[in-house]
């Protein structure tokens, strides 16, 4: 006979202490044919709904596997394989404890009770069996099993409901991140393609840096804030078509200091990140850079990733106060600038990230931004 796959066997309700077990599956397993049929027609006669035989106990994790009822009553004395040797099959398809087994045997020595115990055993029977002392374990069993069912239920229900409300918070500090990238698009319009390619840009690099996907993907996500102090900035000097004077370059420069504070005191490492990376993405590996002056490994890598990000896309692209050089030009820039202007080794994952990196400024890269209007 082919086991059945049970239906759901949540509670139907009712009163007492049933609760629904009695649509539990059970599966009993015993080479007495006469077992099987007093111990079946106990179950079906107390109102159990979904109750197998097998007598071969070679079958039993056959059985099992396919039909995972909620309760095996397993004798313990069979030939081909007893009870314990089934009791060990068992336990590898159920490595998580789920296994509830009801042994019986006919004399349970302390050894074999112990060592059914310690396979999985949940309670011991000795046979013949009183039925109502029989029916009472097996409900006890099947109670504790559906209830432990329930919470493991709430539990993964509660881990979705956690699951959904993080992603619904990361959602809003994305969304927060697109908003201050699109205001500083507004201030100046060439930015907008820039802040998309440039964050590509650096999670590329970042890639080639040996960083963890998830690393990555958060560099990705914040590097658009780099610029976002040019909210800051007044228009006359923003989009001034040439060159700035001494004074104009000093207000300038405040971009760095005026978007760190904005996105200072924030609670999200994403935020915290863009914030790390709009004060330090004009430092200098050589120290000459603003707003700190620092150098060496004392500028954040974050930082050091965009920096190198930023000048490629900056040089290769329109902008009101300069016209696009080559991007042959722009990476040999780059590269000169290892060791004075950019940390030599995100220099070398540039040079490692610039085939990928020429793929995704090709795909985002519009014919408007790279010629004047």
């Amino acid at each position: 006979m082919n086991a059945p796959s049970y239906p759901d066997r949540r509670s139907r309700g009712g009163s007492g202490r049933t609760t629904g077990i009695e649509s539990a599956g059970i599966l009993i397993v015993d080479d007495q044919q006469g077992d099987l049929d007093i111990l079946r027609d106990l179950l079906v006669q107390a109102g159990f709904l979904h109750v197998e035989c097998e007598r071969d106990s070679r079958r039993a994790a056959e059985r099992y596997a396919a039909a995972r009822p909620d309760l095996v009553i397993l004798d313990l004395e069979m030939p081909e394989l007893d009870g314990l040797a089934v009791l060990e099959q068992l336990r590898t398809l159920e490595p998580n404890g789920w296994l509830t087994v009801l042994a019986l045997a006919s004399r349970p020595d302390p050894d074999t009770r112990l060592r059914a115990l310690d396979l999985g055993a949940k309670d011991i029977i000795a046979k013949p069996f009183l039925p109502p002392e029989a029916l009472a374990r097996i409900r006890n069993l099947l109670e504790t099993r559906l209830l432990s069912r329930r919470v493991s239920e709430q539990n993964l229900l509660l881990e979705q409901s956690v699951l959904d409300r993080t992603q619904e918070l990361r959602s809003a500090q994305l969304e927060i991140v697109h908003r201050l990238a699109a205001a500083a698009e507004r201030r100046d319009h060439s930015a907008g393609p820039h802040l998309i390619r440039m964050s590509h840009f650096s999670a590329c690099v970042a890639k080639a840096h040996g960083w963890s996907p998830d690393r990555v993907d958060l560099l990705r996500q914040a590097s658009p804030l780099h610029d976002v102090g040019k909210i800051g900035i007044p228009d006359a000097i923003l989009l001034k078509p040439g060159p700035l004077t001494e004074e104009e370059w000093k207000t300038m420069r405040t971009h760095t200091s005026i978007g760190a504070g904005m996105l200072s005191g924030g609670a999200s490492q994403l935020i915290r990140t863009g914030a790390v990376i709009a004060l330090s993405h004009h430092e200098r590996w050589d120290g000459a850079g603003y707003p700190e002056g620092l150098a060496g490994e004392s500028i954040p890598v974050s930082a050091r990733i965009c920096s190198v990000c930023d000048v490629f896309d900056a040089m290769s692209s329109f902008r009101c106060y300069h016209s696009p050089i080559s991007l042959e030009e722009a990476a040999a820039f780059v590269v000169a600038g290892r060791g004075t202007r950019f940390d030599p080794q995100v220099v070398a994952s540039f040079e490692r990230a610039l085939p990928e990196i020429l793929e995704v400024r090709k795909a985002t890269m519009s014919a408007e931004e790279s010629a004047p209007a």
